[in-house]
Order: C-alpha cells, then structure tokens, then sequence
C-alpha cells in the first residue's frame, strides 16, 4: 500500500509558521510606524476631552463620537503615548480575525484554511500603510462581528419554540441592535451592513417558529429597540456635555456638503484604493461576490 505524503498547505504547521515569521518581523516595525493624521486629530479630540472641552466645538470632527469615546478613554487610562493606540489596535485586529475565524468554524472551513486566512492577516496588516492602521472602519467590526456571530449560533438554535421564548427572542434581538448601535456609534456606514445581516437571516431565523411572521417581526423591534437604547444613550451624552448644538451642525449642513463632494470624486477615490493598498487591492472586486457566495453556501443554513 502507498504511503500517502499529505500536501504541505493541506497541513496547519506551514500556515502557523508564516504567522509566526509575520509578526515577528512586522510588529516591532508596526509599533514603531508614525500615526495617520486622522488618529492625531482624534488623539486632539481626546485631550480635548479629557481636559474639559466640548467635542465637536473646540475640535471640528465630521463623524460620530464613538471612536473619540474609545481613544478618550484608552489615552485616560494609559496615556498619550502612540505606541499604547497601536497596541489598543492590534487587539482589535486580533478581536477581529478570532471572530472571523469562529465563524469559518461554524461555517465548516478546514483547520488549514482557517490557519492561511491568519496567515493572511498576519502579512497585510502589519506592512499596511499607516493610514490603514487605527482606523474606525476596522475598530467598528468588532462589536459587528460579535452581533453575527450572537445571530449565527442563534440560527443553529431552534426559535420561538420552547428553547428559546418570545421574550428571550427579543431580548437576544436586542442584544444584537445594541452591538450594532455600538458600531453605528464608531462609523454610520455599518447600518447597511446590519440591515444586510437582517435580511438574509431572518427567514432561517425563525423558520422553526410556531408563527414565523410575528417571529421575525418581534425580532427586528428587538434589533431597532437595543440600536435606539445604545443611540439615546449617545445623543444623551452629547447633550450633557453641550456638545449637541455643534455636532447637529456638522450633521446637517457639514456632512451634507463632503457627501456632494465625495460623489465628484467616486473615480479619483477608487484609484486611490489601488493606490493605497496594493497588490491586495487587486482582491478588492473578486471578494465581494466570493463573500456573498460564502454566505449562501454557509454550512449553518
């Protein structure tokens, strides 16, 4: 009988060891990188803070306050020092990629593929341009992911049935809308990918369901309930501190104007990403079809 020699990147080893030559030449290089500009402006905005300013006022920002709120209180605890906000940042890309990879698990991925998609992060992330680096579009994955994954062993489960009653359903569902609340807070633009997240899992969700309709609908109040919370919590906080007259300014005349001004310049910013991110920019286009196809191929539905 032949001996069977099994494929070197069919094995976990090889994966483990390119994480392990990754990080350890890139962290030390990535601990050292100067920070973007945009991490200094919001570093400003946590002094600011910290120091008795009003947000919004004294520092002009264009976003939601959610990441000041997270730097604000890393730099209170910590310190100003750059080096703490790149470690804050990689225990967040950490949070991410485990996340990420819980959910292959659960979707059937193999050890070896889990291990090359680390693999993966471990060789762009570090060697990434700084502006990449500490940037709220990858801090906001965190409590997105933790609300998907909260959703995907919630699907394994049966609903509306005995396990898992119509108040529990609404409770997990607001636990949920107050994860996605929380990214809202760090970067709007997550809305749409929670709706994204509602709508392809809501029939699966409560197909075991005596009564599915009504199922699904106390499931999506339960969502919009635990955002609404998390939000007047953060409109509550702007007003207390005064903040909320200056920052209704930036939202309605402000951002209003950047947005007319983002649309002239779609072509310009799109070559920018190949720009700013290359060779992987080249994945860009192909990734969102192939994720779209891991979804409905997922092992859980």
């Amino acid at each position: 009988m032949p001996a069977i020699v099994p494929l070197p990147w069919r094995s976990v080893w090889l994966p483990r060891i390119a994480v392990l030559v990754a990080l350890a030449a890139g962290l030390p290089l990535f601990l050292r990188m100067p920070v973007w500009c945009d991490l200094t402006l919001y570093q400003l905005a946590a002094r600011n803070i910290l120091d008795g300013g009003v947000h919004y006022r004294d520092i002009f920002d264009t976003n939601l306050p959610g990441f000041v709120w997270l730097l604000t209180g890393i730099r209170g605890i910590f310190g100003p020092s750059p080096i703490v906000l790149r470690i804050a940042d990689l225990v967040v890309v950490f949070g991410v990629v485990a996340l990420i990879d819980r959910l292959a698990k659960w979707g059937g991925a193999t050890p070896a593929t889990r291990w090359w998609a680390i693999a993966g992060a471990a060789f762009l992330y570090p060697y990434a341009v700084e502006m990449t680096h500490a940037q709220r579009d990858t801090w906001m994955a965190v409590p997105a992911l933790l609300a998907v994954a909260l959703r995907v062993r919630r699907i394994t489960r049966p609903v509306g049935t005995a396990s898992e009653s119509a108040r529990r359903t609404f409770w997990l569902s607001a636990a949920e809308g107050a994860l996605w609340g929380l990214a809202v807070w760090i970067k709007p633009h997550i809305v749409l990918m929670a709706a994204a997240v509602w709508v392809l899992t809501a029939v699966r969700l409560t197909q075991s369901a005596p009564r599915p309709a009504r199922t699904a609908l106390r499931d999506l109040l339960g969502n919009i309930a635990g955002g609404l919370i998390v939000g007047i919590l953060g409109v509550g906080w702007l007003v207390a501190v005064g903040a909320w007259p200056h920052f209704w300014n930036v939202v309605t005349v402000w951002n209003p104007e950047y947005t007319k001004l983002a649309r002239r310049e779609f072509y310009l910013r799109v070559n920018q990403e190949l720009h700013w991110f290359p060779p992987w920019s080249l994945w860009l286009a192909p990734s969102v079809p192939l994720a779209l196809f891991s979804i409905l191929d997922a092992v859980p539905w």
